[in-house]
């Protein structure tokens, strides 16, 4: 748990609800705004423990949601039919935001979305909402955002239509990111290099 200034208040022992509730019902100062992930449990009990309390989810989340969306159906496509292998080969690539590609990797792109009408569009509908994520207003994003989901939810394909089932549950969590430009991207970048230093330490071994 992080406070606004980045600073580490405690490390709860575990994500259970009653952990969670304890936790925040022992504040003295009740905080105004908490960020999390896509996770029901913590935001229920946020709701029921800080019903004053704006809940932001965290960027990081609900955008690793539209990769998951790519990863599933180009898995799908895979197993179905093995003339579908640079969706396996290529996956790093698909993977990048669609915004930074070099021009290189763009062309390739190109080539792999000519493999499949429907991996087609489900890409289509990434490059759209990070273009989403590049508006700086707030109402145009929550304009451009309910468009997007009720497009996906039409799509006829099951993963885009999970993903906006999964994106209108969240909205509101999801609109507040935009209004406070507030995140726990720096949380993430101290996991990864926990998980570096772990699989270094677990390259080490003894010659003796």
């Amino acid at each position: 748990v992080y406070n606004g200034k980045r600073e580490l208040l405690t490390i709860l022992k575990d994500r259970k609800s009653s952990t969670i509730r304890e936790y925040l019902e022992s504040l003295k100062e009740k905080p105004e705004k908490v960020v999390i992930d896509l996770f029901m449990q913590f935001r229920n009990v946020i709701k029921n423990t800080l019903p004053k309390a704006e809940i932001v989810a965290d960027k990081y989340h609900y955008v690793r949601h539209t990769e998951w969306m790519l990863r599933d159906i180009r898995i799908r496509l895979y197993n179905q039919n093995s003339k579908y292998k640079d969706l396996k080969k290529y996956w790093k690539l698909i993977s990048k935001n669609p915004l930074k590609l070099t021009e290189k990797q763009q062309k390739r792109m190109n080539k792999l979305r000519k493999l499949n009408e429907e991996f087609s569009r489900c890409y289509g509908y990434k490059e759209e909402f990070y273009k989403l994520l590049e508006l700086s207003s707030p109402e145009e994003f929550k304009k451009g955002f309910e468009d997007f989901t009720e497009r996906l939810s039409k799509s006829g394909i099951k993963e885009c239509m999970y993903l906006s089932k999964t994106y209108k549950n969240w909205e509101r969590e999801i609109l507040n990111s935009i209004k406070y430009k507030i995140d726990n991207g720096f949380v993430e970048g101290y996991n990864n290099k926990i998980k570096v230093i772990k699989r270094s330490k677990n390259s080490i071994y003894s010659k003796n």
